[in-house]
């Protein structure tokens, strides 16, 4: 049921993280921001002694001000503050997210991966206490893990070499996947990773600038393959260190420095939503 009252709920989107995106000047990749008519729900509870839940509504993401900072949230149906009690409210991307979610294992975006992407990237939000009368901010966290692999041409390769790459994280070897489900607790924000394992297909693409990005559920990546097939010169592959588990909004960047017999590999440790102090630990030559 919806909340009767009066007074209109007034919702809108801040950066996500709270930090400013840095590499995605169009926010393409919704790194740091919500892009322009995305849509997500949004879930209602009062605060009394016996908690209520309203009917969710689902809200869509308009304009952004002239500093790229907020954006107002448009409902499909209007939510009411509750005569006589406050509420607080939760929220998630994509709208749709059911209580299992799954990330797509192809998410080459030289194809259609920008919305297998996108789809992939869970994101939650809440609000301890809404305000009435003013436009209440939802700031939202990403849920998933981020990989990028950047590949270089390196001794005997040039970025033309590269462009017909293929890149591939995982195996189809039974215990080589990556895991591509979790359970999804909307009131909690809680997600579980869960048991199937998927060879998962980034981006391919080639060039010190280009970023080859795949969003991973978070879980241990100790052992898991990134694999690198350049047309004519086979499949060479890294071995990601022990111990490496990847955690909810984190970005784990790799690059990757293509040669005939080796791959030079550097691995950067970031904030998914902003990436200039970045963590960054030298892996070196492995062959």
């Amino acid at each position: 049921m919806l909340a009767t009252g009066s007074e209109p709920v007034q919702l809108c989107v801040g950066d996500v993280g709270g930090m400013r995106a840095v590499n995605n000047t169009d926010d393409q990749l919704q790194d740091g921001r919500l892009t322009q008519g995305k849509q997500v729900t949004v879930q209602l509870t009062d605060k009394g002694t016996s908690p209520v839940s309203y009917a969710a509504a689902v809200y869509t993401v308009g304009a952004y001000d002239s500093e790229k900072e907020l954006s107002p949230l448009t409902p499909a149906t209007v939510q009411y503050f509750p005569t006589g009690s406050e509420i607080k409210a939760y929220a998630y991307y994509p709208h749709d997210a059911g209580d299992t979610f799954t990330v797509a294992a192809n998410q080459d975006q030289t194809a259609d991966g920008i919305a297998n992407y996108k789809a992939s990237d869970l994101m939650y939000a809440t609000k301890d206490a809404l305000t009435r009368g003013e436009a209440n901010t939802l700031e939202f966290h990403h849920k998933m893990s981020k990989i990028v692999v950047v590949l270089k041409a390196g001794d005997g390769f040039s970025d033309t070499n590269l462009a017909s790459a293929t890149v591939t994280l995982g195996t189809t070897t039974a215990g080589e996947g990556i895991i591509t489900k979790a359970t999804f607790d909307k009131a909690t924000g809680t997600v579980t990773k869960g048991t199937n394992e998927e060879q998962m297909t980034l981006t391919t693409a080639a060039g010190a600038d280009v970023k080859n990005a795949a969003i991973v559920v978070p879980q241990s990546m100790a052992g898991k393959k990134v694999n690198v097939t350049v047309e004519g010169f086979g499949t060479q592959t890294y071995v990601i260190a022990g111990g490496t588990t990847f955690d909810p909004e984190t970005e784990y960047t790799y690059t990757i420095t293509v040669m005939k017999k080796a791959l030079s590999v550097t691995a950067t440790i970031s904030n998914w939503s902003e990436t200039d102090d970045a963590e960054t630990t030298e892996i070196g030559i492995w062959q």
